[in-house]
């Protein structure tokens, strides 16, 4: 402790005289060429290295902050950002200072460190670079909603988005160009499902689903009112999902039984079965590793959206039987979940679209196939077919289209290495899922990766990286 107190004492002088403008480790740079140390140069230091240093001196996140005199969340930031993140220029050179301070065996290990997430060897598969949110992207997109709103000559968007209020009383009919324009706006909102940060853009889907379901009341023509339906569905369905995304089960309870209530009244099967799958998402133990929710309710809920899709097109068949799949495979129901996948891959490869509106192949089917394959990777570990895992879970994370389905298939592999008695490896995928899905405020994400930790063994509970590993969901509670 009292070497640990005398180097951080070091480091601060250190990182101090940087601030001055003065070279803290001429002495430091004269006993590498004496031979004391390996003389080993970073020349730009990100959180991927920064993370690399502190594994290889066999510090926690906490001790770390403290020995460079950085704040916790800072370094939990380069944790997590790996090498998307780059520290300032002082704490570039206080990380200089404490490599060059380090032991001939913590330089030696950081080396093997580099070496290991150069060659991809810290998780044996390459793994796609994850899209960068764009706040201004984010901003035009809810503009186009509101531009394509302004374009429906019937709609007042006075105010909308800053209070979804009441629908006005109006005895006016619904029309058929009233109708186009919600249905391009809701294909507008459809497009940033995947791409969009659920809290930043919660409010305004929420607002947009109150006022299009306001239009219901209204007088219209039967063949307008079944493609509201449509609308109004989709709308709240994604709002739902996106607000399960966001942890905000209230408001993602209304929505789908929203959904899932004017599908029904409108007597249209491959309807209801979208809005009751999506509705047994809140109730699925999949998306949180495998503890809380009610599954049996979940598969409840899909059993009658399949039976509802009996003739639907394939992707709806494909994407239900998918979900039931990850369900299945999580409960380790082997053969149940067996089938599904083969039933997933024959719905998902069908080119009889006929779905419209959210739940249509270009927007929802966008990163199903890496769902499928995610649970295929689950369910043949499970069957005891481990090299076929591996291939799935490779194939995964090669192709994976958006964050969130890297986020839940690291999920996926923390719990199949758990479940093989490989504690290490289970911390080192759940480590990665958490890094994804924090800085993105993904809960699901979260809530997913402390299910699968809270499955581990007890037995484990004291080994180095599963205290840091538990460290790391403390910060994130």
């Amino acid at each position: 402790m009292c070497g640990m107190r005398r180097m951080t004492r070091e480091c601060t002088r250190d990182v101090l005289a940087m601030r001055q403008g003065r070279n803290p480790i001429p002495a430091l740079q004269s006993s590498a060429a004496e031979g004391r140390y390996a003389v080993i140069v970073v020349s730009l230091w990100t959180g991927q290295e920064a993370s690399a240093l502190r594994q290889a001196l066999r510090m926690t996140i906490r001790e770390f902050a403290d020995y460079l005199g950085a704040a916790v969340r800072t370094v939990a930031k380069w944790e997590a950002l790996r090498s998307a993140i780059v520290p300032g220029q002082v704490m570039q050179a206080a990380l200089d200072t404490v490599l060059a301070r380090a032991s001939d065996e913590a330089k030696a290990r950081f080396t093997m460190r580099l070496d290991a997430t150069e060659s991809s060897a810290s998780v044996p598969y390459s793994v796609a670079p994850a899209e960068k949110e764009d706040p201004t992207e984010r901003r035009a997109a809810i503009k186009a909603i509101g531009a394509g709103l302004a374009a429906v000559a019937y709609l007042d968007t006075s105010g909308m988005f800053e209070q979804p209020a009441e629908q006005p009383d109006r005895a006016d009919r619904v029309d058929s160009k009233l109708v186009s324009g919600h249905e391009e706006v809701s294909m507008v909102l459809a497009g940033l499902y995947r791409s969009a940060d659920p809290r930043a853009v919660l409010s305004v889907a929420t607002g947009y689903a109150d006022s299009v379901l306001g239009l219901l009341g209204r007088p219209m023509a039967e063949r307008e009112r079944d493609r509201l339906n449509v609308v109004v569905v989709g709308v709240h369905a994604q709002t739902g999902l996106w607000a399960c995304h966001a942890g905000r089960w209230a408001s993602a309870y209304r929505h789908l039984a929203t959904a899932c209530d004017i599908a029904a009244a409108a007597s249209h099967p491959s309807l209801h079965a979208q809005a009751l799958g999506a509705f047994s998402y809140l109730f699925s133990s999949a998306p949180r590793g495998g503890q809380g929710g009610e599954p049996a309710r979940a598969l409840a809920l899909l059993d009658q959206a399949l039976d509802q899709a009996a003739s639907a097109d394939g992707f709806t068949r494909g994407w239900l039987a998918t979900w039931r799949a990850d369900q299945h495979a999580t409960l380790g129901n082997v053969r149940a979940a067996l089938a599904d996948v083969e039933a997933a891959d024959q719905g998902l490869a069908a080119s009889d679209d006929r779905t419209e509106g959210f739940f249509s192949r270009p927007t929802y089917g966008y990163g199903m196939d890496g769902h499928l394959d995610s649970a295929r990777a689950v369910t043949l570990a499970l069957a005891g077919r481990g090299a076929e895992s591996d291939q799935a879970f490779a194939h995964v994370f090669s192709s994976a289209k958006n964050l969130r389905r890297r986020v839940c298939t690291f999920g996926h592999l923390a719990m199949v290495r758990a479940a093989a008695g490989e504690p290490e490896g289970a911390c080192e995928a759940l480590t990665r899922s958490v890094d994804l899905a924090r800085p993105v405020g993904y809960a699901m994400g979260l809530e997913r990766a402390a299910g699968v930790r809270a499955r581990f063994d007890p037995r484990w509970s004291d080994l180095p990286y599963v205290r840091e590993l538990d460290e790391r969901l403390q910060l994130v509670v």
